[in-house]
């Protein structure tokens, strides 16, 4: 993800931009963040045990007030309501949508809410929730500027959108993509988008 951030760090000023980092795991990204100067970012993360490893990440890298974590899950409605996610047997991943080629081996319930209620002046969401990317935008504040979604182009989650429906649906909602970079299994990419002048 280093190159992605780097790419983020040429659209937005790292010094005044609002991150929210949906779906950061076990907050992994942070030293990443805090070499490019990101003053505040925040890491949504709504499995338990990963929200308190990123607790510990902001700990071990003295991230500073202008990081934090928050468990809970983004989603699209309008209020805060909980919900139940899918955690894959082999990679404690989670998702709103369930898999279609990973066995579940577990499901929990969290607080889902909005990213406009969780972080309302994110300027910038970096997006990586297994297959609800969409659905987390929909629920985005008014003032974000750019977005980093991951796309797939084979079905992995039921209802999940694939690469060119995403591109297509942000198109409709004023967002263009600017830079693309494929993941290690090239069906998977990241996808940065900033909002339409």
């Amino acid at each position: 993800m280093g190159r992605l951030l780097n790419k983020l760090a040429t659209l937005v000023d790292p010094e005044t931009a609002v991150v929210a980092h949906v779906g950061a795991h076990r907050g992994q990204e942070v030293p990443a963040y805090r070499a490019l100067g990101f003053q505040r970012v925040v890491l949504i993360e709504p499995h338990p045990a990963l929200a308190r490893e990123a607790r510990v990440a902001l700990a071990e890298h003295h991230a500073g007030k202008g990081y934090r974590v928050i468990e809970a899950a983004a989603t699209w409605g309008p209020h805060s309501a909980p919900v139940t996610l899918h955690v894959t047997h082999n990679t404690q991943m989670s998702s709103l949508l369930r898999p279609l080629a990973v066995p579940v081996g577990g499901h929990f319930t969290v607080r889902g809410a909005p990213l406009a209620l969780l972080v309302p002046d994110a300027t910038v969401a970096v997006v990586d929730v297994q297959g609800a990317e969409l659905r987390v935008m929909a629920g985005a504040p008014a003032g974000l500027q750019v977005a980093v979604l991951e796309t797939r182009t084979v079905p992995e989650y039921e209802d999940g959108p694939l690469h060119d429906e995403v591109i297509q649906t942000m198109a409709e909602h004023g967002w263009e993509p600017v830079w693309s970079r494929a993941h290690a299994r090239p069906e998977v990419s990241d996808v940065v988008f900033r909002r339409a002048a």
